[in-house]
């Protein structure tokens, strides 16, 4: 493996790119480990004159770990980062950028639904310098149709409450440059998402057509309702949609109490309808609470983010660095 600072070389009609890292969050597949890091040796020995391919282990419970060690034993241009504990896929990812060193970084999954050869794709975009962020987009996804349906489903509440334009096709699986990334890590939220963030750093991006493969082995650790909390959350961190919807929800109940009061106002003046307590009692309801639910929501979503942002607490601990 070369020294980073080797000069541009010729492979085929390519330009090879200087220097490349592959930052892999490691959770749930560490069968799929071994197949993975050969697959990406042989794509990256012929795409860059230098490479490293970075396995952060999210404190996997099923031993992946081991099987990084494993493999750092065979392979120089491994490094394997453990995080002390559990922090979530998208700090994971954010660990393994801050400890790459390259001047492009390519992010994928680790359980080969997106193949390591499409890679080449990925450099080949990347060759001539006209954009700093290409992803990787599926024409065809292997997975269940439950996985399908709660992909949409996620993709589809972040576009309704953050008004952030996402794709169920496209995923992590990108190249960025080094200008991408160090903008990407200047970002200090505690909630974040690596594609939607990376996509809204106002960079130039591009897209390519990939072939995805069914999952190694496992099943993904996203399920309905951590897809349904993630959405929110990065709904909130993202945009104020969320709190003008509550706030739109609370004029809406306010507007209707105050039909209904016209309407029992007319009965009254036109049909001299003897209107009931009940009513009036009814209507104050209706206002008040439509008014309290978006004074609520308005001071709620303002205090709880602001509490989370004022802590300060690390996105990640690490516990040890193979290198």
């Amino acid at each position: 493996m070369n020294d980073p600072s080797t000069q541009v070389v010729r492979f085929g009609y390519n330009k090879m790119l200087t220097s490349l890292d592959v930052v892999v969050p490691v959770y749930g597949c560490p069968e799929a480990l071994p197949t993975l890091v050969h697959r990406l040796e042989k794509v990256l020995s012929e795409v860059a004159s230098y490479f490293q391919i970075i396995l952060v282990d999210d404190r996997c419970p099923k031993g992946s770990w081991e099987e990084i060690v494993n493999l750092k034993a065979g392979h120089t241009s491994l490094v394997g980062i453990r995080l002390s504990r559990n922090f979530g896929q998208h700090n994971a990812i954010t660990a393994g950028l801050e400890h790459s060193t390259s001047d492009w970084v390519v992010v994928m999954d680790c359980d080969l639904q997106d193949p390591p050869e499409e890679i080449r794709k990925l450099a080949d975009s990347v060759r001539d310098g006209d954009v700093d962020i290409v992803f990787a987009k599926r024409h065809q996804r292997k997975d269940g149709f439950l996985k399908r349906k709660s992909s949409r489903v996620f993709h589809g509440l972040l576009s309704a409450l953050a008004g952030i334009e996402s794709d169920p096709a496209i995923g992590n699986f990108s190249i960025a440059s080094r200008k991408a990334i160090n903008a990407y890590l200047r970002f200090p939220e505690r909630t974040k998402a690596f594609s939607i963030l990376l996509r809204s750093l106002g960079f130039d991006v591009s897209c390519v057509d990939i072939a995805s493969e069914e999952r190694h082995s496992g099943s993904s650790s996203y399920t309905l309702r951590k897809l349904l909390v993630l959405s929110a959350d990065i709904a909130i961190s993202h945009s104020d949609k969320p709190l003008w919807i509550m706030i739109g929800f609370g004029f809406f109940l306010s507007a209707i109490s105050l039909i209904f009061a016209g309407y029992q106002f007319f009965r009254w003046l036109i049909a001299d309808v003897s209107v009931e307590g009940w009513a009036s009692l009814i209507v104050s309801i209706w206002f008040l609470g439509g008014m309290i639910i978006a004074l609520v929501g308005i001071v709620g979503v303002y205090v709880a983010k602001t509490f989370d942002e004022t802590k300060a607490r690390p996105l990640y601990l690490v516990d040890k660095v193979l290198r």
